[in-house]
C-alpha cells in the first residue's frame, strides 16, 4: 500500500498463508516465507527470485542493505524430547540480493535460532537461543570478493585471481569500487606486486 492507502502490488498464495519477513531497502518490495521456501518480491509483488526448499518450515530473514546481502536461517528439523522441542543443525544460508547462494554454515548442534541480530560492522550475524542457558553463535560471511562484486560481474574471476595473489584488497570500507577509475600511481603498485609478489618483496 501507498501511504494514501491505495494498492500498489498484489502477490496471490495459492493455499495456506506467506509470512512476511524482511522489506527490501534497496530494491523496493520485501522478503516473504511459504512452503519452507524464500521469496523475493518486487515493489509491485512480482515475484524476482526464491530460494528452497529449506528443512524447516519456520525460517528467518535478515537483509544486510549496505552490503547487499541476505541472512536466511534454517531451523532445522524437530525432534520432541518431553516438553521441549530440540532442533538439529540449524542451517545459516549467506545470499546476494539476486538470490545466489554464497556461503552457508551449521550454527548449532541442536539450535531454535529465533534471535537474530546483524552486526552492522561487518555484516556477520549473531544468532541467540535460550536452551536451558544462554546459546550464542556468530557466523561471518565466506565470500571470495566484495559486496559491491557480484558472482555474475563480468570480471569476477580476475578480481578474485587478484586478491588472492595479493595484488589488490579493496577499499577500507570493505568495498571493490569497480566504478572508480585507477590512477597510474595505482596501476604501478599492482604492477610491481605483480611482478615481486608482494608489497615486502618490490624493489
Amino acid at each position: 500500500y501507498s501511504p494514501s492507502g491505495a494498492i500498489l502490488g498484489e502477490v496471490v498464495v495459492p493455499d495456506g498463508y506467506m509470512d512476511f519477513r524482511a522489506a527490501d531497502a534497496v530494491n523496493g518490495g520485501f522478503y516473504g516465507v511459504y512452503g519452507r521456501r524464500v521469496l523475493a518480491f518486487s515493489a509491485s509483488g512480482a515475484l524476482r527470485w526464491s530460494a528452497g526448499p529449506f528443512t524447516a518450515p519456520y525460517l528467518w530473514v535478515v537483509l544486510d542493505a549496505p552490503r547487499r546481502r541476505l541472512w536466511v536461517v534454517d531451523g532445522g528439523t524437530g525432534v520432541r524430547v518431553g516438553e521441549t522441542t530440540l532442533h538439529t543443525a540449524s542451517a545459516v544460508y549467506h545470499f546476494d540480493l539476486d538470490g545466489n547462494e554464497l556461503s552457508r554454515a551449521t550454527a548449532y548442534d541442536y539450535p531454535y535460532a529465533d534471535q537474530l541480530c546483524l552486526d552492522p560492522t561487518d555484516g556477520s550475524l549473531w544468532l541467540g537461543e535460550w536452551n536451558g542457558g544462554l546459546v550464542l553463535a556468530h557466523v561471518r560471511a565466506v565470500e571470495g570478493l566484495f559486496a559491491d562484486v557480484d558472482s555474475s560481474f563480468w570480471a569476477y574471476d580476475e578480481i578474485g585471481a587478484c586478491v588472492s595473489s595479493g595484488i589488490v584488497s579493496g577499499y577500507p570500507d570493505g568495498f571493490y569500487h569497480p566504478e572508480v577509475v585507477v590512477t597510474r600511481d595505482q596501476m604501478a603498485v599492482f604492477i610491481a606486486r605483480a611482478l615481486a609478489g608482494s608489497d615486502a618483496a618490490v624493489p
